[in-house]
């Protein structure tokens, strides 16, 4: 991005015209937002060090007025997840604390569980014109870059959640109850927490799920695993450090026991991703990567629905 000159004319800015003051306000509101996550999802993490479910839900409660529930455990709950995951592969956190997380987490989710994942009407807020205006102060590169990544986020949305749109609730309802998800965690001791956050979302969504402890899926007990109909199998990381050999023969071996469900693993950092994505794809086969919880929600649904007609099929029987 070309660096923005130390002052803008009067004339040049009226030129711009007010659509795009508005846009630039809204912008800087996003990437507002975004630069606030972490720091939501330490206060997570403190409460949970704490062992303070109540400090927990009433922050989550008032992040709640203005998002999802979805939007929630992905720039909260599961960045709170991840700070504890690292601190727990550096041998910061004690067995004591530990507990402590999965017990706070646990209730969290409990607390939640009578919202709905639903994006809340949006609040008229005044456009700040002061900080759009000629004499508004030239925007940082780290300002630009974050707002540039908040356009992308909301892009990214909102084609994840574009073609669920298009469809009835009926119609969602009908793919959803025909797709059943199987989760599995990875070895992390905090890994069961995302799938619990996961499969809570899942079912607020009409899928039918099911989880089941890491080792279930293990070479001594593969065999054994009743998974019934399953669609779609998730196998969730919060800390996964480049491409370890047991991801590769734990995916070989599900697939070799489910051969017609589908595959998704997720979370992984965004950027690590993107970055290793090809070295990535290669070993882990045909399985879908998935950097969020919404990210995942939308593979289920993509399982189920390749199109339009195959839903009012589900619907007609």
């Amino acid at each position: 991005m070309a660096n923005r000159p130390d002052s803008v004319d009067a004339a040049d800015f009226m030129f711009a015209g007010t659509g795009s003051a508005c846009a630039a306000a809204r912008i800087s509101r996003r990437a507002a937002r975004r630069s606030t996550r972490a720091d939501a999802g330490r206060k997570l993490l403190s409460a949970a060090l704490a062992g303070d479910p109540d400090e927990a839900i009433e922050q989550a409660e008032l992040l709640l007025r203005d998002r999802s529930l979805c939007t929630y455990y992905d720039e909260v709950a599961v960045k709170g997840l991840q700070l504890a995951a690292n601190d727990v592969a550096r041998g910061s956190v004690t067995a004591v604390q530990l507990s402590r997380i999965e017990a706070t987490t646990n209730d969290l989710v409990d607390g939640l569980d009578s919202y709905e994942d639903r994006e809340p009407p949006a609040r008229v807020i005044e456009d700040d014109w002061s900080r759009t205006g000629p004499l508004a102060p030239a925007g940082s590169a780290d300002t630009e870059a974050n707002a540039d990544e908040a356009v992308a986020d909301g892009a990214r949305e909102s084609a994840d959640t574009a073609r669920e749109e298009t469809r009835s609730p009926e119609e969602n309802a009908a793919i959803a109850a025909n797709c059943r998800v199987l989760c599995i965690p990875g070895r992390g001791p905090l890994d069961p927490l995302a799938a619990t956050l996961l499969m809570q979302l899942l079912g607020k969504h009409g899928f039918p799920t099911k989880a089941l402890p890491h080792e279930a899926a293990s070479r001594a007990s593969i065999e054994s695993l009743d998974a019934g109909d399953v669609s779609v199998v998730c196998i969730l990381y919060l800390q996964l450090d480049g491409i370890p050999s047991h991801l590769y023969y734990l995916i070989k071996r599900i697939r070799a026991r489910l051969p017609n469900a589908a595959i998704v693993v997720g979370l992984w950092n965004a950027q690590e991703t993107e970055h290793r994505s090809t070295e990535l794809r290669s070993a882990i086969g045909a399985a879908s990567l998935a950097t969020s919880l919404r990210d995942i929600l939308a593979a289920c649904g993509r399982e189920k629905a390749p199109t339009d007609e195959d839903a009012l099929a589900l619907i007609n029987g």
